[in-house]
């Protein structure tokens, strides 16, 4: 009778641990996911502190729009944000640009990922030029803008993202 026990209490804590490992996976990629209207924790037309943990430091430079947010004293995510200070002294994000590698759309497109990278997955995606002479495109269905940067002529299958946009 008391191994029955024993294993009934192993598997309870097999699934709890698996339960828990799933969780932090989870929250890794929320973390690190670009969705539509938003970077990660960072959302679109909220306060620019939810989502945060308490112990996250933040530091704000109100003149670039670059907020950087430590975890443990190592740079954890640093995001170009567009933002409106109110009474309350809250920033409110307006715009996201994102400069991190780590952040990813659902279908692995991110700041590093190639113009053929982005056909594949969004097949009617169209590069612009933009007045100030760099290239860029959106997929609609995202609200995202990815950016390629200067270059002479028209990017080519392998220029990569330098920027993503999200609104």
């Amino acid at each position: 009778m008391k191994k029955v026990n024993v294993v009934v209490v192993s598997l309870l804590f097999v699934v709890g641990l698996t339960v828990s490992v799933e969780a932090q996976q989870n929250q890794g990629r929320q973390e690190s996911d670009l969705v539509k209207g938003r970077a990660g924790f960072m959302i679109v037309g909220k306060s620019l502190y939810d989502g945060l943990s308490p112990i996250d430091e933040v530091e704000v430079n109100e003149e670039s729009g670059i907020v950087e947010i430590r975890r443990g004293g190592k740079l954890f995510v640093r995001l170009e944000v567009k933002m409106e200070m109110f009474a309350s002294l809250d920033y409110v994000v307006k715009v996201i640009h994102v400069v991190d590698g780590k952040f990813r759309t659902v279908s692995g497109i991110g700041v590093g990922s190639t113009l053929s990278d982005i056909m594949a997955k969004y097949p009617n995606f169209v590069v612009d030029k933009t007045p100030d002479g760099r290239w860029a495109g959106t997929v609609n269905e995202l609200e995202m803008g990815f950016w390629f940067g200067q270059m002479d002529g028209q990017p080519g299958a392998e220029c990569k993202v330098v920027t993503v946009t999200v609104q």
